[in-house]
């Protein structure tokens, strides 16, 4: 699974991104849902395999913006 390397540093101020598994800070994103962080592409593998790659398509829809009528 390819993976997006994030730079801490851009984050909004205040907002710290951690990782799924560990908890530490994170610098590895998921491309498809952009939901879920991690601390290293090995964290993030380990996530995929055991439950992410189920639920990953259902958390892409926690980033689309609502429907305006």
């Amino acid at each position: 699974m390819a993976s997006k390397q994030l730079n801490p540093l851009a984050n909004p101020k205040g907002i710290k991104l951690s990782c799924e598994l560990c908890g530490k800070v994170a610098t590895v994103q998921c491309p498809s849902c952009r939901v879920t962080f991690y601390c290293s592409t090995e964290h993030q593998d380990v996530d995929y395999k055991g439950i992410h790659s189920r639920i990953c398509s259902m958390l892409a829809g926690l980033r689309t913006q609502p429907t305006v009528l």
